[in-house]
């Protein structure tokens, strides 16, 4: 099929929201976001930067 060489693939992110305590780990929230999209970003990880034990991590997909 010559039709599959003209799909363009659009790269994503995930960003997800950890929040960690003395033994365990728990995903609490995450976005699905393009790269160009910082602005999303930027609104994510300001939404936890006020707390002590939440890291925010980029997946790239």
């Amino acid at each position: 099929m010559n039709n599959l060489a003209e799909i363009n693939f659009i790269p994503y992110m995930i960003l997800l929201a950890v929040q960690i305590n003395t033994f365990e780990a728990e995903i609490i929230d995450e976005i699905h976001c393009a790269p160009h999209e910082e602005f999303r970003k930027k609104a994510f990880e300001k939404r936890y930067s006020g707390y002590d034990n939440v890291v925010i991590i980029e997946i790239p997909a």
